[in-house]
């Protein structure tokens, strides 16, 4: 007869960030987004200074706008002479930090079987998903630095900041900027794993029927 099992997640997710295994992933990547961007900084404002010169003698607010051109313009030399965050972190790091989530996953699933068993991942399939992810996950996170990077450099712009100020801007932004993205990053990915890890776990001991996600929610669970 099958009968339904509770697995709560929240609590696993709310604890997560007292570990070390979490504060190390948050130190990583926090890490790599200073260096990644202080490392291409002054090139690209070189290069942007070089290609879009706003005029300082027209009194015209409207004239310090950018243009849409000149906006794909300065995003496109973000990307052009910003290196891969993968140049200035150790991507080991991140697979055992989705690892460590993902056994909490699954020793959280056996717990809720009644089994106080110690999760080990070993399967190289799923180590071979997780390493996919990290470089899925790499450029991401990358695509999402271009965008911020060339955000902050067009406001500086059309705030009629020079290159040095412009860059000065930026630097007093990116410590609490990229602490508090480093710290959501590795929430939702010890979310993503833990709850991959379960969803797996469930298959591989025979559940029948779905298991209902529900975003935020305390509760997931599985018909065995």
């Amino acid at each position: 007869m099958a009968r339904r099992i509770f697995v709560r997640t929240r609590h696993i997710i709310d604890k997560a960030p007292k570990e070390n295994e979490y504060r190390k992933m948050v130190g990583v990547l926090k890490h790599g987004f200073i260096v990644q961007t202080e490392h291409s900084l002054e090139a690209i404002l070189n290069k942007v200074e070089s290609r879009i010169t706003k005029s300082d003698t027209d009194d015209d607010e409207d004239d310090d706008e950018l243009t849409d051109a000149e906006k794909k313009a300065i995003l496109h030399i973000v990307k052009e002479e910003t290196d891969s965050l993968d140049s200035f972190i150790d991507t080991t790091a991140l697979v055992a930090f989705y690892v460590w989530a993902y056994n909490l996953g699954g020793e959280n699933f056996l717990r809720s079987l009644g089994v106080p068993l110690t999760f080990d991942l070993k399967d190289k399939r799923v180590l071979g998903q997780i390493e996919q992810h990290v470089e899925l996950l790499i450029k991401g996170l990358d695509q999402t630095t271009h965008n911020l990077v060339a955000e902050k450099i067009q406001q500086g712009i059309e705030s009629g900041l020079n290159t040095k100020e412009v860059a000065d801007s930026i630097r007093e932004w990116i410590p609490e900027t990229y602490t508090g993205r480093a710290e959501t990053v590795a929430r939702t990915e010890t979310s993503r794993m833990v709850n991959t890890a379960q969803f797996e776990a469930a298959s591989q001991n025979g559940a029948m029927g779905n298991v209902w996600v529900t975003q935020g929610a305390d509760d997931e669970c599985a018909d065995n």
